[in-house]
Order: structure tokens, then C-alpha cells, then sequence
């Protein structure tokens, strides 16, 4: 996968978003979760301003991995670069923390909220490391 990474950057540019979110979802959904936060990394010094769909992929390979304190600043830096919490991130942010065992005690306000309720139904088992 990674000559493809090479070719697929090399075609496109670095500074396209949509490329590096490409690369990012891709290794996160085969299961690449290190190469997913590898990639995440160089995608944010390069100055490229990631989406909600590459957020949700980084948080999922923090989940996988049971890295909390990276999925933690994962969190920080959607706090801090005024990233706004809409269903997709908020339920990636949810699912992180469940798989790094943390127990959470939320408030939802019906009806925007009503489907992330459903989010904490299957609770996950926490990673075993």
C-alpha cells in the first residue's frame, strides 16, 4: 500500500485535501491504524485543514489502537481549531472514548441529539493492550 500512497500523492499534489483524506479513510478502514495517524500527522504539518470525514477516520484509529491520550489530542485540537461537533464527530468522538474504556455520562437534548443516543446502546469492550 505503500508504492500506491506514493503514486496517489505524487499524481494529485500534497496539498490537496481530498487526497489525504483518501489515504487517511483507506488505511483506516483496512485496519492500518498507525499508518492512518502517520498519514494524519504529515496531512496537519503540511498545512492542509482536515474535514469531518477524515477527523471521524483519525478518531476511529485512536479507538482501534486504545491510544486515549493521542485520542484525547485529537479532541484538543478540534477544540482548538474550532471545529464545531455535528453528529459524525461527536459519534467518532463517543465511539473513541468507549473503546479506550473511558465511561462517560452525557446529556442529550431531543431531538438533534436522539440518534447519538443510540451511538452508546452496543457499548464497546475497551482495548486490551
Amino acid at each position: 500500500m505503500l508504492s500506491t500512497e506514493r503514486v496517489f500523492m505524487g499524481c494529485i499534489g500534497l496539498q490537496m485535501l481530498y487526497g489525504w483524506t483518501s489515504m487517511i479513510l483507506g488505511y483506516s478502514q483496512n485496519g492500518y491504524f498507525y499508518e492512518t495517524l502517520a498519514m494524519f500527522e504529515e496531512m496537519v504539518n503540511a498545512r492542509v485543514r482536515p474535514n469531518d470525514i477524515t477527523l471521524v477516520s483519525v478518531l476511529s484509529a485512536c479507538g482501534n489502537l486504545g491510544t486515549l491520550v493521542l485520542g484525547e489530542r485529537i479532541h484538543g485540537f478540534l477544540d482548538e481549531n474550532g471545529y464545531g461537533l455535528n453528529l459524525f464527530v461527536g459519534s467518532a468522538l463517543i465511539d473513541m472514548y468507549c473503546k479506550c474504556g473511558v465511561v462517560m455520562v452525557l446529556v442529550l437534548e431531543p431531538p438533534h441529539h436522539f440518534p447519538l443516543f443510540f451511538s452508546l446502546l452496543p457499548l464497546h469492550k475497551p482495548n486490551q493492550q
